[in-house]
């Protein structure tokens, strides 16, 4: 019998236009060329001739390619059990037929399991197309797909493992195979199932090529897909004890994040966020979340709004970490700053508006950079500009932005405060003289950046590069 290293599975049902393609970009990864790469195609009783196809590539390569028909029509996840129980790979994954992989791609995630014994999942970016049969290489991309870090929590409501994760096949061993009970959401349930107990990571790279096939069974169903998702979603939230915001206030049904509660009174947070409300909507919720859903949990939250807070209380009256006051209606952003400076008792004090959001790993850069560099007293921050391009698909593109320059209507920033300060008696007595300047804060600032100590630009976009890389 022969070792591999990972064993790639092929479902295919009616693909016969697709399933050369998939094959060849299959037997051109570096890790197929290094005999390490196993190839199962699964004939789900498909009506077209797959067979034809494949059996002449088994033909090329006689012992890293299988081939299983199975006499009727089965569905997409039995189809991928089949294939995990016939497999020789110590890593398995799933290569659908209209998809297709870097040339590295499937050796840079296998050698990411191999050195990270820890890590039992990895995930990757990808590239999205709206042009079928197109090569990795030359392909022509309507937008792309960056996904964030991982959190057990976040993926109860957002869905952001991929089309083509790697994990390790023993893992089958523990907890079982797909359920072939769903017809769409049968990969997530399975993410879900094993993510309580096992450690995913990301890969922020772009390595696959995602074809948004207008007759894929995920797109053509959309509304099955939406049903089962919600279904399984609510039964994992409900078991690992973590409800959605849905539970308490079911009006907001676009909510992305989970309440992470906490009684304890943090004593000494080592950072501190002012957030400035002045009109009520639901994105201050995701903003507030996107907080307190920090893997740094050590901070505090001082919340203003000229509109009363009762609105907010009652999803965090049991959340020590968060203090609410209502200021004037007619009170400056500066005189509202300096109020909330006075409330502070952190570090580190970051100052945010109500419709901005944080990746649960912000707190821990911000902190490791601040540590490293003991000469710095402020920084900026990095952007996520997501552009709308032509096509249905968003153009996304990380990029380190002038922490002077605000961002215009035309891009969202969802990964964004404008500085972080070290709380200092340097920086208190600066900020003092910012805040005596009424409707020139950020003008202010910028001249405040200028007398103390922080990252020149482009140094600051070659360090967070080495942490925020695509």
């Amino acid at each position: 019998m022969e070792e591999f290293l990972v064993t790639a599975i092929v479902s295919t049902y009616n693909s016969e236009k697709f399933i050369r393609g998939r094959l060849e970009n299959l037997t051109n990864q570096t890790l197929f060329k290094k005999n390490l790469l196993e190839i199962i195609v699964v004939d789900a009783g498909s009506q077209q001739n797959e067979k034809i196809v494949v059996e002449e590539y088994r033909n090329k390569f006689p012992n890293k390619i299988k081939y299983i028909r199975t006499p009727n029509r089965i569905p997409l996840y039995a189809a991928w059990n089949i294939g995990i129980k016939n497999a020789n790979g110590k890593f398995i994954t799933n290569a659908n037929t209209d998809d297709r992989h870097h040339p590295m791609g499937m050796e840079i995630l296998a050698n990411e399991l191999e050195e990270s014994p820890e890590v039992d999942l990895v995930y990757c970016n990808y590239i999205i197309t709206e042009v079928e049969n197109q090569t990795f290489e030359n392909c022509t991309p309507s937008g792309y797909t960056i996904y964030p870090y991982f959190d057990k929590q976040h993926l109860l409501y957002v869905t952001y493992i991929g089309h083509s994760p790697m994990w390790r096949k023993s893992l089958h061993s523990k907890f079982g195979y797909f359920d072939e009970s769903y017809r769409v959401a049968g990969d997530l349930e399975w993410w879900l199932r094993i993510s309580e107990n096992c450690l995913f990571k990301h890969i922020p790279l772009l390595l696959g090529l995602y074809y948004w096939n207008p007759k894929g069974i995920g797109n053509y169903n959309s509304e099955l897909a939406a049903n089962e998702t919600r279904k399984l979603r609510f039964s994992y939230q409900k078991k690992f004890n973590k409800l959605g915001l849905q539970a308490f206030y079911p009006g907001i049904v676009d909510f992305k994040t989970f309440i992470d509660f906490s009684s304890v009174k943090i004593q000494n947070p080592e950072f501190s966020f002012i957030i400035f409300s002045s009109h009520k909507s639901d994105k201050t919720l995701e903003t507030i979340n996107s907080i307190l859903n920090q893997y740094n949990k050590n901070l505090e939250i001082i919340f203003l709004s000229t509109y009363g807070n009762d609105y907010l209380q009652k999803f965090y009256k049991f959340d020590r970490r968060i203090e609410f006051y209502q200021v004037d209606s007619n009170v400056s952003l500066e005189e509202a700053i300096k109020f909330g400076v006075s409330k502070i008792k952190g570090n580190y004090l970051s100052i945010f508006n109500d419709s901005n959001k944080i990746f649960p790993n912000h707190l821990n850069y911000l902190s490791r950079l601040l540590s490293d560099y003991s000469n710095i007293d402020i920084l900026p921050s990095a952007y996520f500009y997501v552009k709308q391009s032509q096509s249905r698909f968003y153009e996304f593109s990380r990029r380190i932005c002038n922490p002077f320059e605000l961002p215009s209507s035309s891009v969202f920033p969802i990964n964004f405060a404008h500085f972080t300060f070290k709380v200092n008696e340097k920086i208190n007595d600066n900020l003092e003289k910012v805040l005596k300047n009424p409707g020139e804060f950020f003008e202010t600032l910028h001249t405040l950046a200028l007398k103390i100590p922080t990252l020149e630009y482009l140094e600051y976009t070659e360090i967070l590069n080495q942490y925020y890389s695509i």
